[in-house]
């Protein structure tokens, strides 16, 4: 819904413009995921974005030790956008505008096998399991990049570009959910999301490498 909406409301935007240059289709594929955009030179210089991409990977091993674990973790990454690229020079134009992050990682262990101490069998259901969630405190991302190449920006049909960029994520949320004997973990008292949330502070940014083929629909 809110992709139809930003899509919407930007075609109603280039509608109401007058001396069109260039309207086209932009695919791209980056370390943020891979997505299209719909693009709209409103000048030699200013170039207006808004689009959309996604990315999803999962991995899932198992850790034996004294307690079996079946690992499971999940990344995703992707986002919704609004953005316009200003040309410095020909084919050189930098990038900035606002993202809806959907950024979030997780991984989650649970006990396959029943857990021998002695004469003692204690059952996996019992022993539970735990998972960790990260994702960004706030989904509002600025976005800055610089790029090279020039998008629908000449009457070749297809134009490219290479792009370098970050996207400020701020600080990170993390939640714990565990129970059986790893419960202590999501215990309020101990606060242990409090310490992994602090020790990311520092991870702010997430650095965007960027390839972009465009279409031209209208020269």
């Amino acid at each position: 819904m809110k992709t139809k909406l930003l899509v919407a409301s930007f075609v109603l935007f280039c509608s109401n413009m007058s001396l069109a240059q260039n309207i086209g289709i932009i695919t791209k594929a980056s370390t943020a995921g891979v997505g299209v955009e719909l693009g709209y030179r409103i000048s030699p210089k200013v170039l207006l974005k808004a689009g959309y991409d996604s990315f999803a990977f999962d991995f899932n091993t198992n850790l034996d030790s004294e307690i079996s674990l079946d690992l499971n973790s999940s990344l995703k990454t992707g986002s919704i956008g609004l953005l316009i690229d200003y040309a410095l020079a020909r084919k050189v134009y930098v990038s900035t505008g606002l993202l809806l992050n959907n950024f979030e990682t997780t991984l989650s262990g649970t006990v396959t096998e029943d857990y021998a101490f002695g004469d003692v069998v204690i059952a996996k259901e019992r022993l539970g399991g735990i998972q960790w969630s990260l994702k960004p405190k706030s989904q509002i991302a600025p976005y800055f990049g610089i790029g090279f190449g020039r998008l629908l920006g000449s009457n070749k049909l297809i134009n490219s570009s290479i792009e370098f960029g970050v996207i400020y994520q701020g600080k990170t949320s993390v939640e714990i959910n565990s129970d059986g004997v790893f419960s202590p973990n999501s215990d309020a008292s101990f606060a242990q999301n409090l310490v992994l949330e602090g020790s990311l502070e520092s991870l702010t940014l997430y650095p965007v490498l960027k390839i972009n083929l465009a279409l031209n629909l209208i020269k």
